[in-house]
């Protein structure tokens, strides 16, 4: 059933506020009661538009895969695939730091379960605009088939929420961008069937 404008807007406003309530307290310090409390909701009213504490961090993550499906798949080249998992990977570095630390923090403090799982499923947008970008390339000869293009997927989906994980818990202490898109260029050119693409000194900035 289509959820109602109304049904929505109370959706969001209850989101908004109990992020704020988390980034207060903690992702694990704090109980849907004492979310609700803050809110002034019943756990009724919060467990009508969620199904518990994991749904407000999947949501943050909806909202990403929804940038990437506007802003970054319309924005790919036809030409070089590298180029185009380059863009992908610097926007979510951009989109973290953005974002600032306290998000990043807040993220990086849950305890990634079963419970929470869509945070690493293939069936997220973001993860299938990778995979489609690895195809393309492989079956144009720019990036190696001898490993699956879901494996070089992970791979590089580890990597860079590692540098976004390390980064906030080292409160921001070095240029979450740049180290980003460095060790992306040097990942590139293991799996580039052009060796030495990416290892021009000057083009690594």
């Amino acid at each position: 059933m289509k959820e109602s404008q109304k049904h929505i807007d109370k959706k969001a406003e209850i989101l908004k506020d109990a992020i704020t309530v988390i980034q207060k307290y903690g992702y694990e310090n704090v109980s849907i009661r004492q979310i609700c409390k803050e809110l002034n909701i019943t756990t009724g009213t919060f467990y009508h538009y969620f199904n518990g504490k994991n749904d407000i961090i999947a949501e943050q993550f909806t909202w990403m895969d929804q940038r990437y499906l506007t802003e970054v798949k319309p924005n790919l080249t036809n030409d070089n695939e590298l180029d185009n998992i380059l863009y992908f990977c610097n926007f979510y570095a951009e989109f973290t730091y953005k974002k600032g630390l306290s998000k990043s923090i807040e993220i990086s403090q849950i305890k990634l379960t079963d419970n929470n799982g869509f945070y690493t499923s293939n069936h997220r947008i973001m993860k299938q605009i990778l995979l489609e970008i690895i195809q393309r390339g492989q079956n144009k000869a720019q990036i190696i088939d001898t490993v699956l293009a879901e494996d070089i997927a992970d791979m590089i989906l580890v990597m860079i929420r590692g540098y976004s994980f390390d980064w906030s818990r080292k409160e921001a202490t070095y240029d979450l961008i740049y180290y980003t898109n460095l060790n992306i260029k040097l990942f590139l050119n293991g799996i580039s069937q052009n060796t030495f693409l990416y290892l021009d000194r000057k083009s690594v900035v």
